[in-house]
């Protein structure tokens, strides 16, 4: 259910001493207020309530926000009927004292009970109604024993209005108890609010008590409202429920049969990718003995450069070491040496060139 915040303003005006409700009109008025405060209490543990009296010289706060029943019962029964009632402040002090409830993820709602004729303009109501809807405040308005005020309230609903959260119940002269009427209104018994209620509005006729009840509103106990025959409604809601199991049970075998009727292109699939799976590693391995290939070709090139090299850097070498060369680097170190010496110093010196161009005459002569 919805977790809200209420305030619920009595209407202690002098013109609630009248007896045209039995007992009166405020015994009656205070026997609703009873029903409210218990039926929004179990609708929600986490729901709290305010009681306010709106008549005399100020309206009075007598409680602020609770869920204990026994507080707010005992804040109902302490109000004294007293003076003149003031309808627009009663709302405007209603919304102000739900701006500072603790919980901020509780929906405001006002319930207000008019049992006294309102002098304002229509306008005027139409003004607070838009207000009270900028200010996500839903509006509950029960109108007693005075007719002339439907228009008004109904304006004042339908601006406030939103996506039918805010509701209107009227209870004619001719209605023994005001209970009669609101036990069936939703009110009390609260609607999804994203089915429209035609504005909110609801207008019991004169005798019918039953407000604006229709059996959408007990679609889960087919149609029968629970609080007027309660074993009724629940024997058909257990109907419903085994109705609701044997229709859901045949779609839970649907998944298996569609498992079981599989079309045989499937397995044709899976053998393609099999076979792209295999080309792919063919294709991988053939691209890594071509590295390979590539790598060695590469290493055997770079082998014979640094040959060659070193064979131009011995050729090098060996024609600087010629008798001219050697006998000026003897003379400039001042070395002892004949002519005999430096020649087998030569020799020495070219022996290995010799020895590599012995064996690849070796080598061609055995080709």
């Amino acid at each position: 259910m919805v977790l809200e915040a209420v305030v619920v303003c009595l209407d202690n005006s002098e013109w609630s001493r009248n007896g045209d409700f039995a007992p009166s009109r405020w015994d009656s008025q205070i026997d609703a207020a009873n029903i409210i405060c218990e039926a929004k209490t179990q609708q929600n543990p986490e729901n709290t309530l305010g009681i306010m009296a709106y008549a005399g010289r100020r309206v009075d706060i007598k409680l602020t926000q609770t869920n204990d029943i026994g507080l707010l019962l005992n804040a109902i029964n302490t109000i004294e009927i007293n003076g003149e009632a003031d309808f627009f402040t009663a709302v405007k002090v209603s919304q102000l004292s739900l701006k500072h409830r603790q919980n901020k993820t509780q929906r405001q709602r006002i319930i207000l009970f008019v049992g006294h004729p309102l002098k304002e303009e229509e306008e005027q109501f139409e003004e607070l109604g838009i207000r009270m809807k900028r200010n996500n405040v839903a509006l509950d308005v029960i109108n007693f024993a005075h007719p002339e005020n439907v228009p008004k309230l109904q304006s004042l609903i339908r601006a406030c209005n939103n996506n039918g959260n805010s509701h209107f119940l009227d209870v004619p002269l001719g209605v023994a108890m005001i209970t009669d009427v609101l036990i069936a209104s939703p009110i009390i018994n609260q609607e999804d609010e994203s089915v429209p209620n035609m504005g909110g509005v609801a207008n019991a006729g004169a005798g019918a008590g039953l407000g604006n009840a229709g059996p959408s509103r007990f679609q889960e106990y087919g149609g029968v409202d629970p609080n007027l025959d309660p074993d009724l409604a629940m024997a058909l809601r257990i109907s419903l429920e085994e109705e609701r199991a044997r229709q859901a049970q045949p779609s839970a075998d649907v998944p298996v049969v569609q498992q079981e009727q599989q079309p045989a292109g499937v397995d044709q699939q899976m053998a393609d990718v099999q076979e792209e799976e295999e080309y792919d590693e063919e294709e991988i391995l053939a691209q890594a003995k071509l590295l390979s290939m590539q790598q060695e070709q590469q290493n055997a090139e770079s082998g014979a450069n640094q040959q060659q090299q070193q064979q131009q850097q011995q050729t090098q070498f060996s024609e600087l070491m010629n008798n001219d060369f050697v006998g000026q680097l003897v003379a400039d170190l001042n070395l002892d040496l004949n002519q005999d010496d430096i020649d087998n110093l030569i020799s020495e010196i070219n022996a290995p060139k010799k020895d590599e161009e012995q064996k690849k005459k070796e080598e061609e002569d055995k080709k």
